[in-house]
């Protein structure tokens, strides 16, 4: 299975020893079972949402799954104790604002859910208990960004705003407050906004732009953080795309930790001697100018959960005792076999880009009304040419 992307996990939550996730690609939402090792499929959404890429984030709050939109034009909710799974019908002017790839970030606080969004710019508060939601608006706020980090600071959420300010939303009051990190007259290159920022013990802003510049700001002062010649802030995808190349931040035990997307290792900085530490992932797979981590999640406060697209692993990673796991989603035969998506199509391949062949086999196995259908016409060097791209 190596190099050969089986399924990509769009987003995920851990929770008391699960992991959930969706995939556009199996159109599901799934549960992973960090003890047994086991997956299984809480949701196929494939005949209710025919969209691809639907969603792009989840969150969880007591019994329900929230999935962030992506391309779908509404929030849907997954409730685990009436294994039902609908929308909110949240008005439908306000998505027809927004981009066809919506950028929405959901955050939880004190139970309620918040969903960011920068284009237009408004939060929708949704109250769990009773299916009820609630869209405040920022008409002066409107530059967009594409990506950005979500802090929580008491009854706050804050997030960035540009290159020397970030927002803070008011969840009692519904009020949006803008502040000013810095004082700052010269126009700046969009790639030096603010991308990810937390706050230290001592109140201390950490802040990195999408150059992958680091900077604290405390009292009024601002200062750059002279990183590593290794640190890769930006990188080009396949030598075309520029990207971010930061995809985690996070303050813990005085140290500041960065998450690199095209690095195996994880940086730590240690602000009391300003020295540097490396975390290698012996276990990781490298590919020169492509992604190695696509995500990164905290677990508690000492271990976080990674995840490579690149692979279709994840890694657990301590704070004081680096890589300590690796695992992938299995079984993903599993999938197959419940996919209602895949059963309708009867597995073709030339949807399914660069399956795996034991995968595919997997799915046929467990398929009795197919099965004579798909072993006549799909077998042998058909299935070689199929999962090479021929026709």
């Amino acid at each position: 299975m190596k190099n050969v992307k089986v399924i990509s996990v769009d987003d995920y939550i851990y929770e008391d020893n699960y992991i959930y996730f969706i995939s556009s690609q199996l159109f599901i939402i799934g549960k992973y079972d960090l003890q047994s090792r086991k997956a299984d499929v809480l949701v196929d959404y494939s005949q209710l949402i025919g969209i691809g890429s639907a969603f792009a984030r989840i969150i969880k709050t007591e019994h329900k799954i929230y999935c962030i939109p992506c391309y779908a034009n509404d929030i849907y909710c997954y409730d685990l104790a009436l294994n039902k799974f609908y929308s909110l019908n949240i008005s439908e002017e306000w998505f027809r604002c927004m981009p066809k790839r919506k950028i929405i970030e959901p955050v939880k606080v004190y139970g309620n859910v918040y969903c960011i969004c920068r284009s237009p710019h408004i939060v929708i508060s949704i109250d769990p208990e009773q299916d009820t939601y609630e869209i405040s608006s920022c008409q002066e706020c409107t530059e967009e960004h594409d990506c950005f980090t979500v802090v929580l600071k008491n009854n706050s959420i804050e997030y960035p705003f540009m290159h020397n300010k970030i927002i803070r939303f008011d969840t009692e009051r519904k009020e949006f407050i803008l502040k000013t990190l810095f004082k700052s007259d010269a126009d700046k290159d969009p790639w030096e906004n603010i991308a990810f920022f937390l706050y230290d013990n001592k109140e201390n802003i950490w802040f990195c732009n999408f150059k992958g510049e680091v900077f604290r700001t405390g009292d009024n002062q601002i200062e750059k953080i002279a990183m590593p010649n290794e640190f890769v802030g930006h990188y080009y995808h396949m030598n075309q795309w520029r990207r971010h190349g930061i995809i985690g931040m996070s303050y813990r035990m005085g140290k500041i930790c960065f998450m690199l997307g095209t690095d195996y290792r994880i940086l730590q900085y240690n602000i009391s001697d300003r020295s540097f530490i490396w975390s290698k992932n012996p276990e990781a797979v490298t590919f020169k100018n492509q992604e190695i981590y696509s995500h990164s999640k905290r677990m508690d406060e000492r271990n976080f959960l990674l995840y490579s697209r690149t692979n279709n692993f994840f890694y657990i990673w301590n704070i004081e005792k680096g890589f300590l796991d690796k695992f992938p989603i299995v079984p993903l035969g599993e999938f197959f076999s419940h996919s209602q998506f895949l059963r309708n199509k009867c597995l073709n391949a030339s949807e399914l880009q660069n399956i795996n062949l034991n995968l595919f086999l997997s799915f046929v196995e467990k398929q009795d009304d197919c099965k004579d259908n798909l072993y006549g016409e799909v077998s042998g060097m058909k299935i070689y040419h199929i999962l090479s791209g021929d026709k």
